[in-house]
This record gives C-alpha cells, structure tokens and sequence, in this order.
C-alpha cells in the first residue's frame, strides 16, 4: 500500500523555503502584516488598547507589541482574537 507520505522528503527537501536572511525577513514581514491587521481591526472596532485588552481579556502590553511587530500572538491567542472581534481566525489573518 502506498502511503501520502511517501515522498514526503521530497516535499520538505524544497530550496523555495526561506533560509537565512530571508527567513529572517519573512518572519519580520509577517509579524508586520499581523500587527497592521490587528491594528486596523482594533480601530475599525472603535477600541482603545486598553479597551480591547479589557473586552478581550488579555494584557494591553501584548496588544502594543503585536501592532509593533515586536512579537506574534500564539495560536491560543490567534483564536481569543478572533473570538474577541467575533470573526473567524481565517478572516482574522485575511490579507496576512
């Protein structure tokens, strides 16, 4: 029987994948895009930092590193979001 996952190094083995600096500059360009995202759903909401931290149950210090693309939100985190602004993760990361 012959398994998906046969040629799975084939897949993983790709030289398209970021690697150094453009791995680096990968990651820095999402952790930007995330960040305007929330930014702009956070304002289009008509929410303060504080006051969404507080509507959502999370800190206002994470809310300003993740609209300064100092960091990422985790998973976790990804669904609270959404949950928060009531949409799903999908349309949460939309254009990301």
């Amino acid at each position: 029987m012959v398994s998906h996952f046969d040629n799975l190094s084939e897949v993983t083995d790709r030289s398209e994948e970021p690697t150094g600096e453009n791995l680096r500059m990968s990651r820095e360009n999402i952790s930007v895009r995330i960040g305007r995202r929330l930014r702009y759903l956070r304002e289009q909401a008509g929410l303060s930092q504080g006051e969404m931290a507080h509507q959502f149950g999370i800190d206002r210090g994470n809310i300003s590193e993740w609209e300064n693309a100092k960091v990422c939100p985790s998973l976790p985190m990804l669904e609270t979001l959404a949950l928060g602004f009531k949409i799903t993760i999908s349309k949460l990361l939309q254009g990301v």
